[in-house]
């Protein structure tokens, strides 16, 4: 029996208008490795926030890991679950 695997992503977008001279802030997604050992972090830059930072976040089993937070225009993230467990659900975190 294989277990159905969900995939979420942090909200992007803050409500309300942006300051005209707004710096670029990122828009990330939760991506699980073919292996299901580990999630990673894959982002691209984006006006409609200010976040700089991501993480990612892999729930395994009935525990989470947290990768380490990173610059994402510069680096990925990555989680991993302990080698009995794959991944079940995947995220990240913006800050």
């Amino acid at each position: 029996m294989t277990a159905a695997l969900g995939v979420a992503v942090t909200s992007f977008a803050l409500m309300g208008t942006a300051a005209p001279a707004a710096e670029a802030g990122l828009m990330c997604q939760a991506k699980v490795a073919k292996s299901k050992a580990y999630v990673y972090s894959a982002c691209k830059g984006y006006s409609g926030n200010n976040y700089r930072q991501v993480r990612a976040v892999a729930s395994c089993d009935s525990y989470k890991t947290y990768g380490p937070w990173v610059d994402g225009g510069a680096a990925t993230s990555r989680a991993y679950c302990a080698e009995s467990f794959a991944v079940k659900f995947a995220s990240v975190q913006l800050r």
